[in-house]
């Protein structure tokens, strides 16, 4: 495990040395193209397809597909506001 988190805090690292620079008005069409992408992709997906475990990504979760999406989106970006007001 802190293997993974070792790596993840690398590639933030990267990511936010090539990002750290950007306009805010690039930035926020990245994102809204972004969403749009994944709302698209979760439009298509039935409901028997989203309540299915889903082990491809970390076995041991047992998670459903659809609690894997809520933990890499809403709650992440949660994730990242609420440390983003700490450090203002």
């Amino acid at each position: 495990m802190q293997d993974r988190l070792t790596e993840a805090l690398k590639v933030l690292d990267v990511e936010y040395a090539d990002n750290k620079d950007r306009p805010l008005t690039s930035v926020v069409i990245e994102f809204r193209s972004l969403y749009r992408g994944v709302m698209t992709v979760l439009e298509a997906l039935s409901v028997d397809k989203l309540t299915q475990p889903y082990s491809y990504d970390f076995p041991d979760d047992a998670l459903t597909l659809l609690q894997l999406i809520r933990v890499n989106t809403y709650e992440h970006y949660r994730e990242h506001c609420i440390a983003v007001e700490m450090n203002k």
